[in-house]
């Protein structure tokens, strides 16, 4: 059977049951019959559902606008209309009024799909209560959206929902997922921030257990315009799937084989992903397998991931090797969130002291060093004395202390211990400005 003739007998099915359920809900809604669900489930969130038409060989989002014969469509929604309308003059609770309109709404938009969505943006009635308003009864449309999601997409795109549009979006993206996932990516460019981001996740995450499926959604990756946030659109769809490090060599040859840029920027987001929760040592051995090129881009690519944060040091020591500068000036958030749950400190100071003699490399060294400062006064102390005098950095680092111990512990002995120990007139006299800032403040003179 033709994807048309099954569309046509699909929705001729959904109209001839809605049909029936909407004179069963408006005699219920008029008699005040609301102890069983409309739909004849057992909940407002239960009962029948639909069953979505197979689409084999169908390119997956690549259907038309699904049309019914207007004036059975017209009647069926008189129909409903007039349960939904029946619904307002009843005495129900909160909950009850709820789980009657979703059981209207849910077989409404089966049939007419705009008008189930019209009269809940226009009747919600208990908005402001704890359960009211509209955003619980976006769940009726879950199995229309599954069964049409295109026609749904389609009525977004027309602009007759207004405003109205956004507060659709998030049920329609759960749902289209699960069953046009490559129709979602394709259009998930145009979708605002940040729900664009849902869509790629929820869509990659239907996809990646079926390989054709996950094949055909990297191709709309692929293909996605290169624009601002495509890239983070492309890697957000690959962290939403489990990391497997086992599947980075074939990933690697992939991309190795790959002779279309496009493709080997989508490539590495995925080798990245599954590289997510490595370790440093296995990231910087797999990263080291790379060619010269894709280093340098695999480096970036790690540094926008979850590796960014991860494993701050190993990264930026691979955006070092590769010569790319502004990113390492640029990456002190992600080495600030690094040190944020790091439990040793010290190895992160240690690093520091060996950032290369660069401004770019000089704006991060505060930041390896003032965890453990901040943390473990005490051992910080030891490690200082530890360095050698001859080291230019000592100071700066003695530096860092003076300003935590009058600024975090307004110990004025533990600054005079640091000041006593620097060897650089300049830092020794920038700490002595400090000090005197903070000695005005507190009320002890100070200049």
């Amino acid at each position: 059977m033709r994807t048309w003739q099954r569309k046509a007998l699909t929705h001729a099915a959904c109209l001839g049951i809605g049909l029936v359920a909407a004179v069963s809900l408006k005699q219920a809604a008029s008699s005040g019959d609301h102890d069983t669900p409309a739909d004849g489930g057992t909940s407002a969130h239960g009962g029948k559902g639909y069953a979505i038409p197979d689409r084999p060989g169908r390119p997956v989002g690549a259907g038309t606008l699904s049309k019914g014969a207007t004036e059975t469509k017209a009647s069926g929604s008189n129909d409903f209309r007039g349960a939904w309308d029946a619904i307002a003059s009843r005495d129900l609770t909160v909950s009850q009024r709820l789980e009657m309109q979703i059981g209207v709404l849910r077989e409404w938009s089966m049939v007419d799909m705009e008008g189930a969505m019209r009269a809940a943006l226009d009747n919600a009635w208990d908005g402001g209560t704890q359960k009211g308003g509209i955003s619980p009864l976006m769940v009726a449309f879950d199995e229309a959206f599954q069964a049409r999601p295109m026609d749904a997409w389609d009525l977004f795109q027309s602009g007759k929902l207004g405003l109205g549009t956004a507060l659709f979006r998030r049920q329609w993206i759960e749902s289209a997922s699960k069953t046009e996932p490559v129709f979602v990516v394709s259009v998930a460019h145009r979708i605002p921030f940040p729900h664009s981001m849902t869509a790629v996740q929820s869509a990659m995450r239907t996809a990646g257990g079926n390989p054709e499926l996950k094949e055909q959604v990297v191709r709309k990756l692929i293909m996605m315009p290169d624009q601002s946030g495509t890239n983070g659109l492309i890697a957000a769809a690959f962290n939403s799937l489990p990391a497997a490090e086992g599947n980075a060599a074939e990933v690697r040859g992939r991309l190795a084989a790959a002779t279309d840029d496009r493709a080997k920027t989508v490539l590495l987001h995925e080798f990245s992903a599954t590289l997510r929760d490595a370790g440093a040592a296995t990231l910087g051995a797999e990263w080291a397998k790379l060619d010269p090129e894709m280093r340098k881009r695999a480096a970036v690519a790690f540094l926008n991931g979850p590796q960014g944060t991860k494993n701050a040091p190993a990264v930026l020591d691979m955006l070092m090797a590769t010569d790319q500068w502004d990113r390492v000036a640029g990456a002190g958030q992600q080495l600030a969130d690094y040190s944020r749950n790091l439990q040793d400190t010290r190895q992160l100071a240690e690093w520091g002291m060996k950032l290369p003699d660069r401004p770019e490399a000089d704006y991060l060294f505060r930041r390896t060093v003032d965890p453990l400062i901040n943390r473990d006064n005490a051992g910080a102390r030891a490690w200082i004395e530890s360095l050698p005098d001859q080291d230019p950095r000592k100071d700066r680092v003695l530096f860092a202390y003076t300003q935590n111990a009058i600024y975090a512990r307004n110990d004025e002995a533990l600054f005079q211990w640091a000041v006593e120990r620097m060897t650089d007139p300049e830092a020794k006299a920038a700490a002595q400005r400090s000090y005197d800032s903070w000695a005005k403040n507190q009320g002890l003179g100070g200049k």
